[in-house]
């Protein structure tokens, strides 16, 4: 009879092992809780970084449509449309977002040297104009798109040149 009791303790948990229990699987489901939280922010991150380029591309196609010959003073600092723009496709998500355009207007300028340069931009023969604002061949820019996104301050930068049709 002793036997018994015995056998019906050690059948069932006790308070102390479900006790335990509970708390590894409670730390388990934070975890992955936690996981699944950053692949959601990880997605929206990614959405955002792509409607960021697209808005960049958009813009670079835009700037194809403008008479080449006029881009800076339309587009530029102090151009008569600015070199500044919104991104609409961002704001919808709530992440504040801007462009900027940026020529490049400096054969020999040091920043320039992720596009090449130096650069004959003017078709001079040589790469070494300070100001070719009003002779460019080829023209330099550089489109940038920042926001304040799930992942805080963002920016992408997109770099092309567009051409002097003869």
């Amino acid at each position: 009879m002793h036997d018994r009791k015995r056998d019906a303790r050690e059948a069932g948990f006790t308070i102390l092992e479900a006790a335990v229990s509970l708390t590894l699987l409670a730390v388990a489901l934070l975890a992955l809780w936690g996981t699944l939280m950053y692949c959601s922010r990880s997605n929206i991150a990614a959405e955002q970084r792509m409607k960021a380029l697209n808005a960049a591309q958009a813009k670079i196609e835009e700037l194809k449509s403008v008479p080449f010959e006029s881009l800076i003073n339309e587009l530029g600092p102090g151009g008569n449309s600015g070199d500044t723009f919104a991104v609409a496709t961002l704001d919808a998500d709530q992440a504040t977002a801007s462009g900027r355009i940026a020529f490049f207007v400096d054969e020999t300028d040091s920043q320039g040297e992720v596009l090449g340069f130096p650069l004959d931009l003017n078709g001079d023969g040589d790469a070494l104009d300070v100001d070719v604002s009003d002779g460019f061949e080829i023209m330099p820019v550089r489109i940038t798109v920042r926001w304040n996104g799930v992942l805080g301050e963002q920016r992408v930068d997109l770099r092309s040149f567009l051409r002097k049709e003869n």
